[in-house]
């Protein structure tokens, strides 16, 4: 993305948000804070951040690498496209290009123990033993299915409900605004929105309510600590917090 579309949609966010809280003014690009607002009560700064942007790449590219890798060694190994394969990793760590062959092998171990599995049945699961020195360190779980056509092994985020809403991973997503804005002296208040740009695999900005959000500790200490009296993550779902009133829905508006 180029700095002129990537500003854009930072404007776009930025924005919304403003008009679904009700706050009135011109808005005006900058660069700390991204935007500023200028309303009749003083100015607004907000900055603007893509959930998980940088590392969301990094983490495509590996998986897309891995997944290439599969695809050559099933090649090799026409027994394993029986099997559906989706891959439940612990965390966002894959192994390294070194291991891909080793890790593929470890997955063929698994699936040859499983050749009563019947086509189109259910879902089977296998748990992976943290302490298994292959597969220990990536893997919670393998689920196969059988099939009778060839198709890519699956990493389903979508599936891992804690990827993307845990509080680890909603801190490491503004971290970096709350360590290094400064709020300038002719700013009143600054504000932080969050986008989430859809379900790719480190972009899933999908907490279940400001509940589940309020539940968070790391987060929220952050939050409180940080030079931001409000915050907002637009994605499935859209909130917002302000260190007065806590967490709550970002109410639609026409």
């Amino acid at each position: 993305m180029t700095r002129k579309s990537q500003k854009s949609e930072e404007r776009f966010y930025a924005e919304e948000y403003i008009r679904r809280r009700g706050i009135e003014g011109k808005i005006v690009e900058g660069e700390r804070p991204d935007f500023v607002v200028h309303t009749s009560e003083g100015d607004v700064g907000v900055e603007v951040v893509s959930y998980g942007d940088r590392r969301g790449r990094e983490v495509d590219a590996a998986w897309d690498s891995l997944i290439d890798h599969t695809a050559e060694f099933r090649q090799r190994n026409a027994d394993l496209n029986r099997f559906g394969v989706r891959l439940h990793f612990r965390n966002y760590r894959m192994p390294s290009p070194r291991d891909y062959d080793g890790f593929c092998e470890a997955i063929a171990a698994l699936l040859r123990k499983n050749t009563d599995l019947p086509v189109r049945g259910q879902w089977r699961t296998l748990p992976i033993d943290p302490a298994e020195p292959t597969l220990g360190r990536h893997l919670s779980r393998v689920e196969i299915y059988g099939v009778k056509f060839w198709s890519e092994w699956e990493w389903p985020t979508l599936m891992n409900g804690g990827i993307g809403t845990s509080d680890d991973e909603m801190l490491s997503a503004i971290e970096r605004k709350l360590e290094q804005y400064r709020q300038p002296d002719h700013i009143g208040e600054s504000h932080l929105v969050v986008y989430g740009r859809g379900p790719q695999r480190t972009r899933i900005a999908a907490p279940i309510s400001a509940e589940h959000l309020a539940s968070l500790p790391a987060f929220n200490a952050g939050l409180r600590a940080g030079p931001f009296s409000a915050f907002a993550i637009l994605c499935f779902r859209d909130f917002y917090w302000t260190k007065t009133t806590g967490w709550r829905d970002l109410p639609k508006v026409s």
